[in-house]
């Protein structure tokens, strides 16, 4: 299939702080004809976002506006949000801010024919991709995700992206790691010790529900790394080491 045609929607996502949401979705256009739809999801903004936000809509048709009636407080919700109205084939996910890279898309469904030749990763032989949380960096497949019923929690909950991402390895998907980086992550959550903890318990009792247990173990290993306080400076330079050179990889 030519990547060129239009199978990919891309959801963006923003409260009060419809500047940045508006340059995610510039750079989200100027991915081309890849792009199918574009959905803005405003999360209840009570700074006059929403309104120009709607705006968008006026730039180019594949543009669509999404205004939530209440304010979740997290990024998952939104996100559900908008996953629940894509009608593209794929889908991937930006935060009001980030940025996609000239010939993202392109790299990304240009990938689609490894699977097709068995050139894929599989999870079960990779741990180490329990690390790459992000989801900014990815393209999933829409029904991969409806058919398994993949969701990011609901509500309040930060580090949804640990949760979201186990539970997509949990259902044995095929993955092709491309070598171009495909974003910019300029939004970060504030650093939540007890959260992040949370996320990655639910993260391990999700792989291991599905029989995972290499990955449920990577990701449990990987925290009490980052964690535990008898781990020496050295054995988490090396880890990092290998995360830095992972990130480099799947970007």
């Amino acid at each position: 299939m030519d990547p060129h045609t239009p199978q990919a929607c891309v959801v963006v996502t923003g409260y009060d702080n419809a500047p940045r949401v508006r340059a995610t979705v510039r750079s989200v256009l100027a991915q081309g004809a890849a792009v199918r739809e574009v959905l803005v999801v405003d999360d209840c903004s009570t700074d006059g976002s929403g309104e120009r936000l709607a705006r968008l809509t006026s730039v180019d048709p594949r543009v669509r506006v999404l205004r939530r009636r209440w304010h979740s407080g997290g990024r998952g919700s939104p996100r559900n949000t908008g996953l629940d109205r894509v009608t593209s084939p794929y889908v991937m996910f930006q935060d009001g801010g980030d940025l996609l890279l000239p010939g993202a898309l392109d790299a990304l469904l240009g990938a689609r024919s490894e699977i097709a030749s068995g050139l894929c990763a599989l999870p079960a032989r990779r741990p180490l991709l329990v690390h790459d949380t992000a989801c900014g960096n990815k393209l999933y497949r829409t029904d991969f995700l409806r058919t398994n019923g993949i969701r990011f929690p609901e509500g309040r909950f930060p580090h949804e992206d640990v949760v979201f991402h186990a539970r997509v390895l949990a259902a044995s998907p095929d993955i092709v790691l491309v070598r171009t980086r495909v974003s910019v992550r300029r939004t970060r959550q504030p650093a939540d010790a007890r959260a992040l903890t949370e996320a990655y318990r639910l993260a391990y009792d999700i792989l291991r529900a599905a029989g995972r247990e290499e990955l449920a173990m990577a990701v449990r290993e990987a925290h009490d790394t980052q964690s535990a306080p008898h781990v020496t400076p050295h054995s988490r330079r090396v880890v990092e080491v290998v995360r830095d050179s992972l990130r480099r990889l799947l970007h």
